[in-house]
C-alpha cells in the first residue's frame, strides 16, 4: 500500500484470503502521534502492516494467517478474518513494513493471551481441509508418532520455526514424502488438508505448479539426488554434510542445567557461543555450508542436523554454565566487554585486565552492545557531573551501579522519580550503559510475565521508562527477579511441556508519579528524587553524550577497581543485625573506599532510604493508612476483619464514595493488612492476626515505645527531659551496669531508632525486630542516647 491519505477506501476480510484484520482502539493520540505502550508491542510483535484509523486514534493491523476459534472483541482488541470492513487512510505507521506478512503463529499466539482461547497446536484445521479420509488419517497419525512436534506445528500451519512459509511447505512436504514412501500423488493430498495450504499452492509456475515444484524438491534433497550436487555428495545427506562442517570447524557442544544446549563456534579468529536453537546458528551453519558446497541448505536437512547436533550436545557433551555480560570462575569476575575481538575483562582480589578469551562462555543475544575498553588510574567522580541527584542521594546511586557488577542476586531496584525536565531518563540510560548497553536501552511495560522473562534472558540490566502504575503481577515479578525465582510456561505448539525462565537481574523503573506500591517490592527497592534541571544548567543531547563517552573509559575503570576491592574485602564485612537485602548491603559496603565513600556512608544513607519508603509504602495503602490514623487517634482494635472496615468505611470523608483500591470486603482489608504489617510495625503500629477463636479476630494497637527523653550525659546529675520539657520520671539507672553504649545509628533491616537491653544476651536488641521483650533489667534507649526505664522495671 502507498503512504497517501485515503478517503473512503476500505478492505473486507473474506475467509479464503487468509488476512488477519487486528483493531487496536483507543491507542493514538492524535496530537502528538504517540502510540500507548500496550499497543506498540502488538504492532512490533506481529511486524506487519499497519494503518492509523480515520479517526487517528486507533490503528488497523493486517497480517497474514489462520485465525482460532473463540473470542473475537475484548477491551479495546478486536481480530477479524471475515465478515468485517477496515476504512483505511494509507498513512502506515512507522517502521512497519508496506504489506501484510505471513504472521500464522504471532496471531495464534496474541488471540490465546488476550481471549484466553486454546492454544495453536490445538485448533481445529481451518475450514478449508476438508475431511480426512480414514487411510489418510492413519498415515496423519504415525507421522505425528514419528516426526513428533516438528510435524505437528507445520501440520497445524505454523511455520515460525522457518524464515519464510514457503521453507515451512518444503519441510513438511519432506516428512509426508517419509510416511507415504515418497508418493507425489498422496503427499499433495495429504498437504491439502494442512494447515499450511493456501492459494499459492496451485499458482501457475511455467508448465508446472508452485506445488509440484516443491514436492519435487522436497524428495530430491530426502535422496540426496540433486542435480547440482558433486560426485563425492552421494554418499552422505545434506544433513550428514552440515554435521561434518560442524565437526571440521571443531564446534564445541555443551548444556546447561536447564538442558539448553549451546554450541561455541568461530567467528574469524574469534569464538562466538550460541544456543543452538538461535537464528545465528542456522546462519552461520547455513553459511559454511554454502562455502563448502556452493549449494544452498534448505529448512529440512538444516532442521535434521540442528536436532542431531541438539542431541549431541544434550547426551554426549559436558554441562557447562553459560553467562550474559558477567560471569565468574575460579573466584575472578569476568565482564564480556562485547566487542567484535572477544575482549572481557578479568577482575580478581589484586586488580583487573584486559583478556582476549574468557575461561567461561559468554552469549551475546542481537540487542547486545559493546562496553569500551576500560582505562586505568579513572576516578569515580568523573561520573557526577551527568548524574541528577542529591549529594545524600549520590551513595545509594553508586551502590547500585556496583551491585550491577555481582555474577548473583540479590539485586537492589533503583527507582527514579521526577518531574518534566530532571533528566530522569538520561540517568537512566547512563546507569544502564555503564553496566550493560544494549540496543534499546530503555523498554517500555511488559505485556505479561513471559514478555519480562524473554527481557531478562536477552539482558543482564533490565530499564523501564516512564512507568505510570506497576499492577500487581508485575510487582511479584520484579520482586522474583530481583531476588530469584523461577517463571514457568506451557511450551509453544506442545501440550504438556514446560518452558522455564528463571533468571535474577538489576533493575531500573523510572516514572513521575510514586509508582511503587507494595511493601514487598518497596522492600527491594532504591528511590531517588531527580530535581528539575534549571533551564540555565541544560546541555543539548548531543553535547552531552559527546562529554559522556569521553570519560565513559575511565570511568568504567574505576568501578572495576571498586570491583576488585570489593571481592578482596567482602568476607571480612559483619553486621551485627543482617539490613533486608543483606548480600547485596554487604558487597556495596565491602566496596566503599573504591567508590569515594567513608566507611558506613552507603549504610547510613540506605537505611535513610529505608525508613522514608516504610511512610510512603503505608500511604500508598489506603486501609493500611487508615489503620494507622485510626490507631494514633483510639489506641487498638480488637475484633474481625469485616467489623474493621466497617468502622474505617464509616470515617471516610464520603462512605458511599470510597477510594478505587479500597478493600470491598474483610477478605480483602485482611490481605492488606498481612501484606502491610511490617510497614505498620516500623511506624509502631502491631497487626496481630495470631487470634484461633470463631470468628477470627484481628487485635492492633500500638507498640509500648517509650516516649522520647533527653539522657543525662554519664555519671551526672543532670535530671533527663521528656518532649514537653518537663521531667522525665526516670530511674537514675538508664544502662544497665556492664552494659556497652547504645547503637548510635538505626537497626539496618526496619530503620528503627529505639533498641532495649536484653540481659540474657546481654546486648541491644531492636525494638521492632525482636519478640518478645522481657522487661527484666530492661533499658530502653533511642540512637539519640535517650532512654527511659520505669523504677518497677516495667516500660510505661
Amino acid at each position: 500500500m502507498q503512504q497517501d491519505a485515503l478517503a473512503g477506501v476500505g478492505f473486507v476480510f473474506v475467509a479464503k484470503d487468509r488476512l488477519v484484520g487486528i483493531d487496536l482502539d483507543h491507542c493514538r493520540n492524535p496530537e502528538t502521534c504517540v502510540i500507548a505502550p500496550w499497543a506498540l508491542k502488538i504492532i512490533e510483535r506481529t511486524s506487519s502492516y499497519a494503518d492509523v484509523s480515520p479517526s487517528g486514534t486507533g490503528v488497523h493491523v493486517i497480517a497474514s494467517g489462520d485465525l482460532p476459534r473463540g473470542g473475537r472483541k475484548k477491551d479495546k482488541i478486536e481480530m477479524y478474518c471475515d465478515g468485517r470492513f477496515f476504512t483505511m487512510t494509507g498513512h502506515r505507521v512507522d517502521g512497519t513494513p508496506g504489506e501484510p506478512q505471513e504472521r500464522s503463529g504471532v496471531i495464534a499466539e496474541l488471540h490465546c493471551e488476550v481471549f484466553g482461547g486454546v492454544p495453536f497446536d490445538v485448533c481445529p484445521l481451518r475450514a478449508t481441509a476438508g475431511q480426512l479420509a480414514a487411510g489418510d488419517a492413519d498415515l496423519v497419525m504415525a507421522a505425528e508418532s514419528e516426526l513428533g512436534e516438528g510435524f505437528r506445528a507445520l501440520w497445524r500451519g505454523d511455520h515460525s520455526s522457518y524464515p519464510s512459509q514457503s521453507e515451512g511447505d518444503l519441510a513438511l512436504c519432506g516428512m509426508l514424502g517419509r510416511i507415504t514412501n515418497r508418493d507425489p500423488d498422496a503427499i499433495d493430498r495429504l498437504f491439502r488438508h494442512s494447515g499450511l495450504m493456501r492459494v499459492k499452492w496451485d499458482s501457475r509456475r511455467g508448465k508446472s505448479s508452485y506445488g509440484h515444484i516443491t514436492i519435487r524438491k522436497a524428495l530430491q534433497e530426502s535422496s540426496g539426488d540433486n542435480s547440482d550436487s558433486d560426485s563425492d555428495d552421494t554418499s552422505n545427506t545434506i544433513a550428514q554434510q552440515l554435521v561434518q562442517i560442524c565437526e571440521a570447524h571443531n564446534v564445541d557442544l555443551f548444556h546447561d542445567d536447564r538442558q539448553e544446549s549451546f554450541a561455541t563456534i568461530p567467528i574469524g579468529e574469534h569464538r562466538r557461543t550460541y544456543r543452538l536453537r538461535d537464528h545465528a546458528f542456522r546462519r552461520w551453519l547455513s553459511h559454511e555450508f554454502y562455502k563448502s558446497t556452493g549449494r544452498v541448505a534448505s529448512a529440512t536437512p538444516l532442521n535434521d542436523a540442528c536436532n542431531l547436533l541438539t542431541a549431541r550436545a544434550t547426551f554426549d557433551a559436558p554441562l557447562r554454565n553459560v553467562y550474559l555480560r558477567i560471569g565468574e570462575h575460579e573466584g575472578a569476575t569476568y565482564l564480556d566487554l562485547g566487542d567484535e575481538d572477544g575482549n572481557v575483562v578479568e577482575v580478581t582480589k589484586s586488580g583487573w585486565r584486559v583478556a582476549p578469551r574468557a575461561p567461561i562462555p559468554f552469549r551475546r543475544p542481537p540487542g547486545m552492545r559493546p562496553l569500551p575498553m576500560p582505562i586505568p588510574g579513572g576516578s569515580i567522580r568523573a561520573l557526577r557531573p551527568f548524574v541528577n541527584c542529591s549529594d545524600d542521594e549520590w551513595p545509594l546511586i553508586l551502590g547500585w551501579l556496583i551491585g550491577g557488577f555481582r555474577v548473583h542476586g540479590p539485586f537492589a531496584i533503583l527507582v527514579i522519580l521526577g518531574e518534566h525536565g530532571s533528566a530522569k531518563s538520561t540517568l537512566a540510560r547512563v546507569l544502564k550503559r555503564l553496566i550493560d548497553p544494549n540496543a534499546a536501552d530503555l523498554r517500555t511495560t511488559p505485556i505479561d510475565s513471559r514478555d519480562l522473562m524473554i527481557g531478562a534472558s536477552n539482558c543482564w540490566t533490565l530499564a523501564f521508562d516512564n512507568l505510570s502504575y506497576i499492577k500487581q503481577w508485575l510487582s511479584d515479578d520484579l520482586c522474583r527477579l530481583a531476588t530469584g525465582g523461577g517463571f514457568t510456561t506451557r511450551s509453544l505448539y506442545t501440550n504438556d511441556e514446560e518452558s522455564i525462565f528463571d533468571s535474577t537481574r538489576p533493575q531500573l523503573l523510572n516514572g513521575i508519579e510514586d509508582i511503587i506500591g507494595r511493601s514487598d517490592l518497596n522492600d527491594r527497592s532504591i528511590r531517588i528524587e531527580a530535581p528539575r534541571i534549571p533551564e540555565e544548567r541544560r546541555k543539548a543531547e548531543k553535547q552531552f553524550w559527546a562529554e559522556f563517552d569521553e570519560v565513559w573509559p575511565s570511568i568504567l575503570g574505576a568501578l572495576l577497581d571498586a570491583v576488585s576491592i570489593g571481592l578482596r574485602r567482602e568476607p571480612e564485612i559483619q553486621f551485627d543485625s543482617l539490613p533486608r537485602m543483606a548480600d547485596f548491603a554487604k558487597w556495596v559496603c565491602a566496596c566503599e573506599p573504591g567508590l569515594g565513600l567513608e566507611p558506613g556512608a552507603f549504610m547510613a544513607a540506605y537505611e535513610g532510604n529505608r525508613g522514608a519508603q516504610v511512610d510512603a509504602s503505608v500511604e500508598s495503602c489506603p486501609a493500611a493508612q487508615a489503620t494507622r490514623v485510626f490507631i494514633e487517634s483510639e489506641g487498638s482494635f480488637e475484633g474481625t476483619a469485616t467489623e474493621l472496615l466497617a468502622l474505617l468505611s464509616s470515617r471516610l470523608p464520603d462512605p458511599s464514595k470510597p477510594p478505587p483500591s479500597w478493600p470491598k470486603d474483610g477478605t480483602r482489608i485482611s490481605k492488606d493488612l498481612r501484606r502491610a504489617a511490617p510497614d505498620l510495625r516500623a511506624v509502631g503500629i502491631e497487626v496481630d492476626f495470631s487470634s484461633k477463636k470463631r470468628p477470627r479476630k484481628i487485635n492492633i494497637y500500638r507498640l509500648k515505645i517509650p516516649p522520647y527523653c533527653e539522657m543525662a550525659p554519664p555519671e551526672s546529675d543532670h535530671q533527663p527531659r521528656d518532649n514537653d520539657g518537663g521531667p522525665a520520671p526516670v530511674s537514675p539507672r538508664l544502662i544497665p551496669a556492664g552494659a556497652p553504649p547504645p547503637p548510635d545509628s538505626p537497626c539496618s533491616t526496619c530503620a528503627n531508632r529505639r533498641f532495649w537491653w536484653k540481659q540474657s544476651e546481654t546486648r541491644w536488641t531492636c525494638w521492632m525486630c525482636c519478640e518478645p521483650k522481657s522487661y527484666i533489667d530492661l533499658a530502653v534507649v533511642d540512637v539519640k542516647g535517650a532512654g527511659f526505664l520505669s523504677a518497677d522495671g516495667s516500660p510505661s
